[in-house]
């Protein structure tokens, strides 16, 4: 049976796009053990915290804002959620359409704790549930988590018009008030969005928009024909043009009911006899199918130009992800002609910076094998691109270039340091403590904290790592002191350089991981352009 709330506490804990040296582990094994520090403080609604942000990358160029909750707000989420996981599966099952409704992995590999329909499936899922329908209405909510409004997760479990009769988060009627406070509670206060990253909060997100699924299917009755949706992705067949002008009424109404609104920009009427215009994925699977790509320096050259070609064409960067994929799983580590394919990684870090997880774990790879790599450019490459990064505070480039810099044995210059300190980000902090901590920092450091309440701040993650190598022996403050001084009296951080070597130095594993980072991602591509030849207008509807 899986211990829903460590599995929530530890791997559900870190947004799954960073890079494999944050975890959480021991400390949901700490918080779990002093959670009696906390219990007094279940109720105070005064005693909020700050979630630590993490600007992230999309396909298209654009960013995605993930962030990390406070350990001790995320518990009383995690612990909501397995108390009451009884009532939530029988609300999802409500759902006629949902290809999302989150499950619990089982098993000593697992990765994330909650499992969805992985993308890879989704696009024959959606031919088969929209059966003979001439016509596919596509829809999405127009910015999904971060609209999401809090006190609509107990409208979605236990009616909206109870719920604004009662707003007591001790409601012995109405238990879901509790998991909507201390949403609230986590996110400083603020009732509007739901936090981007952990995996509690994708429970959270899908228990709303499934009571919009409830309201929606009543609606439209027989005019769906089948249809699904993923997350906040819909895809409803229909038998004509009128039919889908009313189920997109029927949608945004259920939507609006509980404070979501439709992406009108995404929203398209499809005739379903159209083929897809998006066959760079089967395109760039037919070229590196070849085991043999990886021994030959030239058709790597061609495989990769033929990408950056694709990538122009698609206007997104998932080609680059799923081309590294593909040669991660031929090996490319391993070859001869790496070099080839390494001269290309060095630029696509400044042009592609989507990619940049997949480009690092494939030189870390490289490097934990033992293989010559030109460490020289790398030095200067990492440096030049960190002083860039940092200073647009891209979160994301900035942790995994780091995380590489430890990897492939490279000093970071003072200037490059001074400049990610001044982001003030608690993850790109946190990896830069642990850098000084193993002499991978020439430069002494004096790492400031704020000046009170210590334990309320999402620097909390910088504490812990300073604390857990006697950088500094200053006790955190504030109401969640207590418990946070117990948990690094046992020297538990949430960073560790080296947690995945072991992984990337053996020849029985790839780089990238078949179930983190992303690594289906580019078949979403795929799935948004399904039949998008010749949408039909929905300026109209």
């Amino acid at each position: 049976m899986v211990d829903k709330l460590h599995s929530l506490l530890s791997t559900g804990f870190f947004p799954e796009v960073v890079p494999p040296c944050f975890s959480a582990i021991k400390l949901a094994d700490g918080t779990i053990k002093y959670s009696n520090e906390l219990d007094g403080l279940r109720w105070t609604g005064k005693h909020t915290t700050k979630p630590a942000p993490y600007s992230s990358t999309k396909r298209n160029g654009h960013r995605r804002q993930f962030a990390t909750c406070h350990p001790a707000s995320y518990f009383f989420i995690c612990r909501f959620i397995e108390d009451n996981w009884g009532s939530l599966e029988d609300h999802f099952k409500k759902s006629k359409i949902s290809l999302s409704t989150p499950n619990f992995n089982e098993g000593p590999l697992v990765v994330r704790p909650i499992s969805f329909t992985p993308f890879g499936e989704l696009d024959k899922t959606v031919h088969r549930k929209i059966l003979y329908s001439p016509f596919l209405l596509r829809a999405d909510v127009a910015q999904f988590f971060p609209s999401i409004y809090t006190h609509s997760i107990p409208w979605a479990l236990h009616g909206k018009e109870s719920s604004k009769n009662d707003f007591d988060s001790k409601s012995s009627s109405l238990p879901f008030n509790e998991l909507d406070f201390q949403v609230r509670r986590a996110q400083d206060g603020q009732t509007r969005g739901v936090l981007i990253g952990p995996d509690a909060h994708r429970i959270i997100a899908e228990a709303v928009i499934t009571a919009a699924d409830i309201k929606f299917q009543t609606l439209s009755g027989d005019k769906i024909i089948g249809g699904v949706r993923h997350v906040d992705d819909y895809y409803l067949g229909v038998s004509d043009e009128a039919d889908a002008a009313l189920v997109l009424s029927h949608l945004r109404e259920s939507l609006a009911e509980f404070e979501l609104f439709a992406n009108d920009e995404k929203t398209k009427i499809i005739r379903t006899d159209q083929p897809s215009d998006d066959s760079w994925p089967s395109q760039l699977r037919t070229l590196t199918s070849n085991v043999e790509i990886v021994e030959s320096g030239e058709a790597i050259r061609n495989v990769v130009e033929i990408t950056i070609s694709l990538i122009k064409s698609s206007g997104s960067q998932s080609p680059l992800k799923l081309l590294l994929r593909e040669l991660d799983r031929k090996n490319i580590s391993e070859s001869d002609h790496f070099d080839i394919l390494e001269t290309y990684l060095m630029r696509f870090i400044y042009h592609f910076s989507h990619a940049i997880d997949y480009i690092c774990l494939v030189m870390a790879k490289r490097a934990a094998i033992a293989l010559s790599f030109d460490k020289n450019s790398w030095e200067t490459i990492i440096n030049f691109n960190l002083k860039r990064f940092a200073s647009y505070r891209y979160h994301h480039e900035c942790a995994w270039l780091l995380w590489l810099s430890h990897q492939l044995d490279i000093y970071l210059s003072d200037d490059v340091i001074s400049q990610i300190e001044r982001t003030e980000n608690p993850h790109l902090i946190s990896i830069i403590v642990s850098l000084y901590a193993n002499n991978k920092i020439k430069i002494k450091r004096n790492f400031e904290l704020p000046s009170s309440d210590t334990g309320s701040q999402a620097s909390w993650m910088v504490q812990l790592e300073l604390r857990k190598y006697d950088i500094i022996k200053q006790k955190f403050s504030g109401p969640y002191g207590s418990y946070l001084d117990k948990i690094s009296d046992e020297k538990i951080g949430i960073i560790d350089l080296n947690n995945d070597l072991e992984r990337l130095s053996s020849s029985d594993h790839s780089a990238i991981e078949s179930s983190r980072w992303g690594y289906e991602a580019f078949d979403q591509d795929k799935i948004r352009n399904i039949f998008e030849s010749h949408p039909s207008s929905i300026d109209d509807y």
